[in-house]
């Protein structure tokens, strides 16, 4: 069974939004390191306009990013605590869970998986526009045969989108849970021919599918 996680975005010096999933007892998230971040457009403009690459961080867990969520401008570290608390309050930071949970249950697991053993490396980067949480999720989802069940035009469009936000991460994963309650019963033959095909122009159940190994790869 497959969870994809959103927290929805809450401003830009707040938090962007992210999304993460869960497959199996295995857990997806892209989240950037802290610091070594190379600005995209140079000077303090660059620094004000969060365009960056940077590695990402290796083996962040689902705790990691509630944590994280729930961050502000007011939280501050306590060394004290070992632990991130309100400046205003002096309260510790309270885990934040993701605003949508959306389960999938049909999709390849175990190609996903496959994928995702050889895509988390460290020293992979995490960038805002070519690589970030969302694109991360999306591709895992496609890997999965998402495309092969996200039910409308606009559900399958968004696993092609340039530049990913959690928003569209969301959207794709709901259009793919719609698609699979749909098509009960078929996504152990579809999943079966779907894993021989890598054509560009491979046609599979009801949609012309790309090679996604070659782009969740790139």
């Amino acid at each position: 069974m497959i969870q994809v996680h959103i927290w929805n975005y809450r401003g830009l010096k707040t938090a962007m939004g992210h999304a993460s999933m869960h497959v199996g007892a295995s857990y997806i998230s892209w989240w950037p390191a802290g610091t070594s971040r190379r600005f995209k457009i140079p000077t303090a403009i660059g620094r004000a306009v969060p365009l960056y690459s940077v590695d990402h961080i290796h083996g962040q867990s689902f705790d990691d990013d509630k944590l994280l969520e729930a961050l502000d401008a007011n939280s501050i570290w306590d060394a004290t605590l070992g632990t991130f608390v309100d400046s205003t309050t002096g309260l510790m930071v309270k885990p934040m869970d993701p605003d949508h949970t959306i389960t999938i249950d049909g999709l390849d697991e175990g190609r996903i998986l496959t994928w995702w053993s050889t895509f988390n490396v460290p020293g992979r980067q995490w960038s805002t526009l070519g690589q970030n949480c969302a694109t991360t999720v999306g591709r895992a989802l496609m890997m999965g045969g998402g495309d092969d069940y996200a039910l409308g035009a606009s559900g399958w469009w968004h696993s092609w989108n340039m530049v990913w936000q959690p928003n569209d991460a969301l959207r794709y994963a709901q259009a793919i849970a719609r698609g699979l309650g749909v098509r009960a019963g078929e996504h152990e033959a579809i999943n079966f021919v779907r894993r021989f095909v890598t054509s560009p122009l491979g046609l599979t159940s009801v949609s012309w599918s790309v090679d996604e190994q070659a782009m969740a790869d790139a």
